[in-house]
């Protein structure tokens, strides 16, 4: 499980965070622009590690079409993201991957929050669980493809809990052993002096007929 207590400690001021300039507004934005280009068929979303709900709310803007689900191990974060809701087709609930009952939905996202899961491959295999068949994933995070991003992300792990920010490589690794089939790794636009992120989609395979 993700470390809660620290999340719980930002939830009240994940809004203000200087992050939200430079990687975490990019990020959704990223999110947004890919999910335009592929996801006209999906009726139901869910944002596993939601956060306080800024990407849901986000999609709701622009596709109130869609069924949105969204949970996060804190409950503060929750907390926040339903006091904030304005959506009645969001559905937030404190959970983790683990105990996530609701779906498989037709697109699964996850934005700055793989990093920190317990088990890399078990959580990349539930998630193909949470994938219905031809349906896609969007991992967004930090990614360590040179020095300098290690450099950079031994900052960022001193105000976040353990976290491991693998290469868009090692992801595809990882998700292709969990039965995804690779599709696109796009990057943000960010400034100069941000390390590495990207948006690494995976599809799962459709049933065979």
């Amino acid at each position: 499980m993700w470390g809660k207590r620290i999340w719980d400690f930002w939830a009240p001021r994940y809004h203000r965070l200087w992050a939200q300039r430079y990687s975490l507004r990019p990020s959704r934005e990223l999110v947004l622009e890919r999910l335009a280009e592929v996801g006209a068929g999906a009726r139901t979303l869910l944002d596993a590690g939601c956060g306080v709900g800024q990407l849901l709310a986000d999609i709701a803007a622009q596709r109130p079409d869609l069924r949105l689900f969204g949970f996060d191990p804190a409950a503060a974060m929750i907390a926040a993201a339903t006091a904030g809701n304005r959506y009645r087709s969001i559905d937030f609930r404190v959970g983790t991957l683990e105990d996530e009952q609701r779906g498989p939905f037709d697109v699964v996202t996850m934005t700055n929050a793989f990093p920190y899961v317990d088990d890399f491959a078990r959580s990349a295999a539930r998630l193909f669980e949470l994938v219905a068949p031809g349906g896609r994933l969007f991992i967004v995070q930090a990614n360590t493809e040179n020095l300098y991003d290690a450099a950079f992300l031994v900052f960022v792990k001193l105000t976040t809990s353990r976290a491991r920010y693998h290469a868009a490589s090692e992801l595809r690794a990882l998700f292709g052993g969990a039965g995804f089939e690779f599709g696109i790794a796009r990057p943000i636009v960010k400034q100069f002096w941000m390390p590495s992120i990207q948006l690494c989609e995976f599809v799962r395979p459709a049933r065979s007929t």
